[in-house]
């Protein structure tokens, strides 16, 4: 073999070890690169998927616990409405009527002004009654105001007015008692 055939041995392996790493630079390392990328890609919207996950896990455990407190809270506030003494809606006048008598307030006219689901309980219901009296003693209607108020654990007086007639006449009152019955 002479220089030049050996010249040119060397460029025809030459050749064939470059096509050889070509073929496999292009044909078994770009694809497992390819792969790896993409592999890289979805292991970073994972990543990012349980990032989010988690944090809404975490956002769910919080408002379970806060639901598990305000279950506590609702129970507590159920036996203790269960320890209020209920009043019945239908001896509200004659209660009332009752208690002006015994305060020897006499003639008063006892009215119902509405009756109001109360709010946040279920059986709850909201009354308020009006009461007037035409001629009254204000240290009796004093007296009577605290008697409902005591009888009635619920109640509130709303509004009150007396009033005197012209010239000295009797004094009138106006009451509204507002209170909460459960059913």
């Amino acid at each position: 073999m002479d220089g030049k055939q050996l010249i040119q041995a060397a460029v025809a392996v030459a050749l064939f070890l470059f096509a050889i790493l070509y073929t496999y630079v292009e044909y078994f390392v770009a694809p497992l690169n390819h792969q790896r990328e993409a592999l890289q890609v979805q292991l970073a919207q994972a990543n990012n998927e349980i990032a989010t996950n988690t944090t809404q896990l975490h956002k769910l455990n919080n408002e379970e616990q806060s639901e598990h407190q305000n279950a506590a809270l609702d129970q507590l506030l159920d036996r203790l409405l269960a320890t209020v003494p209920a009043v019945p809606q239908v001896d509200c006048p004659s209660l009332l009527s009752k208690t002006m008598r015994r305060h020897e307030i006499i003639g008063s006219k006892i009215s119902v002004s509405a009756f109001l689901p109360f709010r946040g309980v279920q059986e709850g219901l909201m009354q308020v009654w009006s009461i007037e009296s035409p001629q009254v003693n204000p240290m009796g209607f004093g007296a009577a105001l605290a008697d409902i108020e005591n009888q009635l654990p619920m109640a509130q007086i709303t509004e009150f007015s007396l009033q005197r007639a012209q010239n000295n006449g009797p004094i009138r009152s106006t009451i509204s008692v507002q209170f909460a019955t459960f059913r």
